[in-house]
């Protein structure tokens, strides 16, 4: 990661005659569908540390005029090219999380992220990956995501429980969790994270007798990482993922498979733990017992990663 925001793209050019005047410095574009969920959350959160006028615009019927478009998803900036709904002279932003499980057009995907001015790529890998498609590599930043140090303070380990935070998502390789789960009875496991009492795997976790489902809001989060020593995540696609950054924050040892930014973070057996993707559960196991020895403070190489970092990309773009 860069320890500055990078310089941006000018924008292409000024407002056309009769052109409607930009009202807001950064509108936050974010799918309707995506009320109340991790990605209007990075939006506010961001937004609270922009410098300038700040609005937050749901859907993409009639964008308010503004200097700058942060998109929360790129499916959306691509929508909105392909309807023509953007003014010509705006820079874009756009976040860029993960792949889709299936390139729904890689074609698509290319040319659309090709016109932006930005895009905030939450993973090393994933910015090789659109570069590699084909968008200009002028055009990429790795950003990684951000979590508040005053939200999330650390705390001493020793209580022994093992975490996974986390909606449900079959990403999320829902079965290898249940058989570490099961692999180890005489550990606690906390599933902090909704959608999953009614996922296909209700079953199979309510039969697991040292597993405890939690659904909390985000602000009694800080609680329920302060009962973890170890923060677990299997998943088999990740952008992030955002509480990996939320548990080393709390000062919880991290085991994570080599996807989203847990690389990019994570130096093995020092801040953490990585596997590969379809690692046995014998060495998932191996890796847990490993990472709940661990004394050493993981808190210090994250804390910078903080939502007025996070933001000082979008506000740069206001400048240049």
């Amino acid at each position: 990661m860069t320890s500055r925001p990078p310089r941006l793209l000018r924008s292409r050019r000024a407002p056309a005659p009769g052109a409607a005047e930009p009202v807001h410095d950064v509108v936050f574009v974010i799918a309707e569908a995506n009320r109340g969920w991790i990605l209007e959350g990075i939006c506010r959160d961001t937004g609270r540390h922009v410098a300038g006028k700040v609005a937050y615009h749901y859907g993409l019927n009639t964008l308010p005029p503004a200097r700058v478009y942060f998109f929360s998803h790129y499916s959306l900036y691509a929508q909105a090219v392909n309807e023509g709904r953007l003014p010509q002279y705006a820079k874009t932003l756009v976040y860029f999380t993960h792949p889709p499980t299936s390139w729904w057009s890689q074609r698509r995907l290319t040319s659309s992220l090709s016109s932006c001015t930005r895009v905030l790529s939450m993973a090393s890998t994933h910015s090789r990956k659109l570069i590699s498609l084909g968008v200009p590599t002028d055009r990429v930043s790795t950003v990684l995501g951000a979590a508040d140090p005053f939200m999330f303070r650390p705390h001493e380990r020793g209580r022994g429980a093992v975490g996974f935070v986390s909606a449900y998502y079959a990403r999320k390789s829902p079965e290898r969790m249940v058989a570490l789960v099961r692999a180890m009875p005489e550990t606690p496991f906390l599933l902090l994270g909704r959608g999953w009492r009614e996922s296909p795997v209700t079953g199979e976790l309510a039969s697991l007798r040292n597993l405890e489902i939690v659904e909390a809001p985000y602000s009694d989060y800080p609680s329920h990482y302060a009962l973890m020593d170890v923060f677990v995540s299997l998943s088999s696609l990740e952008g992030g993922p955002i509480p990996l950054i939320e548990a080393m924050m709390s000062n919880v040892f991290p085991v994570c498979t080599r996807t989203g930014f847990a690389p990019d973070l994570l130096t093995q057996g020092v801040n953490g733990l990585l596997c590969d993707v379809e690692a046995p559960t014998a060495t998932i196991v191996n890796l847990v017992r490993r990472a709940l020895a661990k004394t050493n403070s993981v808190r210090e190489s994250v804390e910078h990663l903080d939502w007025p970092r996070y933001a000082g990309y979008v506000t740069r773009a206001l400048d240049h």
